[in-house]
């Protein structure tokens, strides 16, 4: 809704509410909460357009592909050829090769894993068990958000993640969850750690889409699953 629509229609329903009240103490009242409402108003629809544009937005070297539905078979497959894992000093995480130029393939992770480090070092291991040395590509296009791009170089040929729109997603709608985890729950007295295993500790998980957010969480969160 504008904001001339709001004008228009409460600068309406005060002519009628004054037309019916004679009292000038009452029409004090009534016009007092009418500009009220419309502060507050304008001041939420000024803040949600600040919000909007504030959002910030990147391109990606990859292919968008919409409304795309893979069976389980092949999400297993895909997941297992485009996620690597990202070893640093001292832990670990994963991340999604989703751009090649040349013998220059980008992978998408978390600023979490990549940043913070003692020597900036990195080292990506892909599903045939090679390891290339990685070097994280820092850009100011993501801002606050908990994203990092990883780079590595390969004459290997790997399999490029495609992306979807997340704006197609709908509550309860089937996702799937791979990665390489730092920590394996054996039992409940029994938590191993996993950054020796190399490609063992590869981990698909399936659910489904329990929440999505009008607007980002920190860091850029915004859906959740289950």
């Amino acid at each position: 809704m504008s904001l001339s629509s709001i004008y228009l229609g409460l600068g309406q329903l005060l002519a009628r509410a004054i037309s019916r009240v004679r009292t000038w103490h009452r029409r004090k009242k009534i016009i007092t909460l009418a500009v009220t409402f419309l502060l507050f108003t304008s001041a939420y629809l000024l803040l949600h357009q600040l919000c909007s544009l504030a959002t910030p937005r990147f391109n990606l070297p990859v292919e968008v592909t919409q409304n795309r539905r893979l069976a389980g078979d092949s999400v297993s497959e895909i997941a297992r050829e485009v996620t690597v894992r990202i070893i640093t000093n001292p832990g670990s995480g994963s991340g999604a090769i989703v751009g090649r130029r040349g013998n220059t393939y980008t992978v998408l992770t978390n600023d979490h894993v990549v940043s913070g480090r003692s020597d900036n070092k990195y080292t990506v291991l892909t599903a045939d068990g090679r390891t290339h040395n990685g070097q994280w590509m820092r850009s100011r296009q993501f801002g606050d958000l908990d994203l990092a791009i990883v780079q590595f170089n390969s004459n290997q040929s790997y399999q490029v993640a495609e992306f979807g729109d997340s704006n197609n997603l709908s509550i309860g709608d089937e996702v799937y969850a791979a990665g390489y985890p730092n920590w394996y729950w054996v039992n409940s007295n029994n938590i191993e750690d996993t950054r020796n295993w190399g490609l063992r500790a590869y981990r698909l998980t399936r659910g489904e889409v329990g929440m999505i957010a009008d607007r980002s969480l920190p860091r850029g969160y915004q859906l959740g699953y289950t």
